[in-house]
């Protein structure tokens, strides 16, 4: 069957329009798409105990914009934050003093300081004479890890230096400056409040009297890698002092006791020379007393004795002549 030039060229016109056809409504889905990847992937970044303004994006003037509303997904569920309406004035849903709504448009919220618990994603709702407007946020938050560093000496006398970077967000990471002499292990923990803890781990033999050893630690939070020292010698000097002293209060309590001791045998020596002649006397006259005493109960017992009173008599007679 033969097709006349009309029919081919009326055939290739409406192939051409429905390929422009095709055409535009790719674009459109493709456009469409662009601009809904484009809303949800924005991002915000903010390091913890900083201030924070989310801007919702809205070529609407502020006489049109007849309620501002922030919202909050948690999970699967929206809660509402903060609102304003034209009629009912501003109504903080969260009762939080750190959120408010600034900017120049009065549509922006403000949080300050940020907590960690303020990360998430956030959906801006404005109503306007346009029609109704919405944006989409999420918030991360940075925190700057605690950094602590030790050194310790192993019963094998090896060298351990730990270098640890507490509760960051992310997780930071840890490198050794002199890493040929040694090995290294690296511990990371998750914390409950979502935040990392890492810790580094560096064991050589060398048996310096000056040795120090360098922790290289990177984070979002920190402007440039930070390097801490961790030197032996410092935790020496320490330990030598520590010694020193405990050996000085020894010392000084040893001195002491002896001291007291001595004052106490010279005191109870005084005291024994001082009594000394006092018994002697009390007992010459205890003997003395005893002595006359005596004398007396012999005597007295030879008077009044009936037996010996003749020969007593026959004793003074005798005398008398």
């Amino acid at each position: 069957m033969w097709l006349t030039r009309e029919s081919v060229s009326a055939k290739k016109n409406s192939l051409n329009a429905a390929c422009i056809q095709a055409a535009v409504i790719a674009t459109f889905f493709i456009t469409a798409c662009s601009l809904e990847n484009r809303v949800h992937a924005a991002r915000i970044t903010t390091v913890l105990g900083d201030k924070i303004t989310l801007n919702c994006s809205t070529n609407q003037l502020s006489e049109e914009i007849t309620m501002v509303k922030w919202s909050r997904s948690i999970g699967t569920v929206s809660k509402d934050i903060i609102a304003y309406s034209a009629i009912h004035r501003l109504h903080n849903f969260l009762k939080d003093d750190r959120l408010s709504l600034s900017s120049s448009d009065g549509t922006g919220l403000q949080i300050q300081p940020v907590n960690l618990t303020d990360e998430g994603n956030y959906t801006c709702e404005i109503s306007a004479a346009g029609g109704v407007f919405r944006d989409h946020i999420s918030l991360f938050i940075i925190v700057p890890p605690v950094i602590m560093l030790n050194v310790s000496i192993l019963p094998n006398g090896h060298k351990k230096f730990q270098c640890i970077a507490s509760k960051g967000k992310p997780a930071a990471t840890i490198a050794w400056k002199e890493n040929t002499v040694g090995n290294s292990t690296y511990i990371l923990i998750n914390n409950d409040d979502g935040t990392v803890t890492v810790e580094s781990q560096f064991i050589t033999a060398i048996n310096f009297t000056k040795e120090e050893q360098v922790c290289i630690i990177n984070h979002p939070a920190f402007n440039e890698m930070q390097n801490h020292t961790i030197s032996i010698d410092i935790d020496t000097k320490d330990d030598t002092r520590l010694i020193s002293l405990q050996l000085l209060f020894t010392l000084i309590t040893c001195v002491s006791a002896i001291a007291l001791g001595m004052v106490m045998l010279m005191i109870c020596m005084i005291k024994k020379k001082r009594a000394a002649p006092a018994r002697i006397t009390d007992n010459t006259q205890m003997i003395n007393l005893s002595g006359r005493h005596s004398g007396r109960r012999k005597q007295h017992r030879t008077i009044k004795d009936p037996i010996y009173q003749n020969t007593y008599h026959m004793k003074r007679y005798q005398q008398c002549l």
